[in-house]
């Protein structure tokens, strides 16, 4: 079994089992991507995967929103902001790789947790006492 490469810790948390758990499934996510890029799988399935990632993010920025704007969440643009710039990201290497499948590397692995990782424990963590009242 292999090491993982993005480990949830209990520090990640927002204080609301939804959000959790979809932060808990990118995360999965993003570990299956490196997963499959070790082991060299096909272009197929790692574009599936990376299409996978781009969608459930998607999806899970959508819930995060509706529930900031719903406990009214006074930060509320700058956040969509930063999901904004992810989606793009995400959007750009799912183009590049498509295009030439050596575009994924560690350093877009890297990228990919280290931005995730820096947005749960910074800005997400910022509405956690708006959600938690």
């Amino acid at each position: 079994m292999s090491k993982e490469f993005f480990i949830w810790r209990d520090n990640f948390s927002v204080g609301n089992q939804i959000i959790d758990d979809q932060h808990k499934k990118l995360i999965a996510i993003i570990n299956r991507l490196y997963q499959s890029y070790m082991d060299k799988k096909q272009v197929d399935e790692i574009s599936s995967i990376m299409k996978e990632l781009a969608d459930y993010t998607r999806y899970h920025f959508t819930t995060e929103e509706n529930l900031i704007r719903e406990k009214k969440y006074p930060f509320i643009a700058e956040h969509i902001k930063e999901h904004d710039f992810f989606i793009e990201e995400l959007r750009n290497f799912k183009e590049q790789f498509d295009s030439s499948p050596s575009i994924l590397t560690l350093k877009v692995m890297t990228f990919l947790q280290k931005w995730l990782k820096e947005h749960i424990l910074v800005n997400d963590q910022k509405y956690k006492e708006y959600i938690v009242r």
